[in-house]
């Protein structure tokens, strides 16, 4: 009986004491000064990787190129204004906004209009330090196109400047292929100036503006310069001029596969695998 009141006491003791070292280190954490806790805070912060404008740059173009201008738009906006002097975080700004005036066009959204203003003030404040840069050359023509619809003579002196600032351009060959497309699908448009050629070159007899995109858009894919993401695009326009312009299935299947192959995360890949679906 002596022993076991022995024992009972020696238990309670001992879990009274680890009961008081508890609350002794709970009061000492409680205790710990804010401002200690904020440097803490502070510290792991600073810790944290920075991202540099580069990276940032990068992806904002992957996103637009994955069709997803909102979220690009907004990280070049960020950039512009903390890089006031550097022209072409603006001029990818405006690239991506008229990707998305594009896209917005295309699918029949009215909300298309809202920033034209925007780009037309931003091109002109653009031009004074870029008379001969070829990615500004490429961005007015891509206005000239999307927004003045019928300017070709716009168009075709944008891109013949754009080209003659960085000769074989491939940026340059892709949208010269994607205006003659676009012309090609509508039939043309009578009222336009057609006798403008976007290359401001003879073209021989029997030429259509069909054969005219794919020939802008292989000379693009014969650069050296162009990413996955790019070569994808031109494989998925050239999949849709083989299959509505010249009816040849077998041939804009290759190209659409080839698209979906490069890039299947991208929009062009996967509006590719959209096509091959069908």
């Amino acid at each position: 009986m002596k022993k076991s009141i022995f024992y009972f006491t020696v238990v309670s003791f001992v879990i009274s004491a680890l009961f008081a070292g508890y609350i002794y280190s709970a009061e000492q954490t409680e205790q710990i000064p804010k401002t200690e806790q904020a440097d803490v805070e502070k510290k792991e912060k600073s810790s944290a990787p920075v991202i540099s404008n580069e990276d940032l740059y990068k992806k904002a173009i992957d996103l637009k190129d994955n069709g997803k201008y909102d979220a690009a738009i907004e990280i070049l906006k960020k950039l512009v204004a903390e890089n006031p002097n550097n022209s072409s975080f603006e001029i990818s700004y405006v690239d991506a906004v008229l990707d998305k005036i594009q896209y917005l066009k295309e699918t029949q959204n009215p909300d298309w209009q809202a920033n034209i203003k925007e780009v037309a003030t931003r091109l002109k404040s653009l031009y004074p330090k870029n008379k001969q840069n070829a990615d500004y050359y490429i961005i007015h023509a891509k206005y000239a196109w999307i927004i003045e619809a019928r300017r070709e003579s716009h168009i075709s002196k944008a891109l013949e400047k754009a080209l003659y600032f960085k000769p074989g351009y491939a940026e340059a060959y892709i949208l010269q292929g994607d205006v003659y497309l676009d012309k090609a699908i509508k039939g043309g448009d009578e009222e336009s100036d057609q006798s403008a050629s976007l290359s401001h070159a003879p073209q021989p007899a029997g030429s259509s503006l069909a054969y005219q995109a794919k020939t802008a858009y292989e000379k693009a894919l014969s650069g050296a310069n162009l990413n996955d993401k790019r070569k994808a695009y031109v494989f998925y326009k050239l999949g849709n001029l083989e299959n509505q312009i010249f009816g040849k299935k077998d041939a804009a299947k290759a190209n659409w596969e080839k698209a979906v192959s490069l890039a299947p995360d991208s929009k062009a890949g996967q509006s590719a695998k959209q096509q091959l679906s069908k």
